[in-house]
C-alpha cells in the first residue's frame, strides 16, 4: 500500500483541534450537570405543599416533569463528559498515529479505519453541544411557563378568594364563546 503523507498530515493536524474541543465541551458539560443537580436539590428541597392551593394540579405535573427532566440531563451530560473524555484519548491516539507515519514515511495501518476517529469524535461533540443547548432551551421554557401558572393561580385565588363575587371575574363580550 502507498505512503498517504497527506492524508497523515491532515489526521494530525485534526486530532489537537478536536480534542481541544473536546475539553472545552467537558468543561460546558461539567457546569451544565452541575447546575442540573444544584437545581433539583433546591427544587426538592423547597417543594411546597400545593395540595390545597387553587389550580395548582398543573403546576404538580409541571414540577415533577422538571424534576425528572433536571435527573435526566444531569445524568446524561455526566454521560457526555466520559465520552469526550474518551474522545480526547482516541484524538491523542491518532495524533501519535499520525506522528509516527510521518517519521516512519509508511502507513500505521489502513487510512480507512483511521478515518473514523475523527468522524466519531466530531459526532460526539455535535451530540455533547446539541445536548447543551437543548437542556438550556428546556430549562427557559419550564420557567416561562411555571411563571404562566403562577400568574393564573393567583389570578384564580384572587377571584375565588371569600368575599369576591362573581362579578369580579372579567368577560369579554366580544367573545362568542359561552362562558
Amino acid at each position: 500500500m502507498a505512503f498517504h503523507e497527506t492524508f497523515w498530515v491532515v489526521t494530525g493536524t485534526t486530532a489537537p483541534v478536536l480534542a481541544l474541543a473536546a475539553v472545552l465541551s467537558i468543561s460546558d458539560l461539567h457546569r451544565l450537570a452541575e447546575r442540573q443537580l444544584d437545581e433539583w436539590l433546591k427544587v426538592n428541597r423547597e417543594v411546597p405543599d400545593t395540595s390545597a392551593r387553587v389550580g395548582s394540579e398543573k403546576f404538580d405535573v409541571l414540577l415533577h416533569r422538571h424534576l425528572v427532566s433536571l435527573r435526566r440531563n444531569g445524568k446524561l451530560a455526566a454521560g457526555l463528559v466520559l465520552l469526550q473524555v474518551l474522545n480526547m484519548a482516541a484524538q491523542a491516539a491518532m495524533l501519535l498515529a499520525s506522528l509516527l507515519a510521518i517519521a516512519d514515511q509508511r502507513n500505521q495501518g489502513a487510512p480507512m479505519e483511521w478515518m473514523l476517529i475523527p468522524f466519531f469524535g466530531l459526532l460526539a461533540l455535535s451530540f455533547a453541544g446539541s445536548h447543551i443547548v437543548g437542556t438550556q432551551f428546556e430549562n427557559s421554557r419550564y420557567i416561562r411557563r411555571a411563571a404562566r401558572l403562577e400568574l393564573n393561580r393567583r389570578e384564580c385565588s384572587r377571584l375565588t378568594a371569600p368575599g369576591s363575587s362573581p362579578l369580579d371575574i372579567p368577560v369579554d363580550l366580544d367573545d362568542e364563546t359561552e362562558v
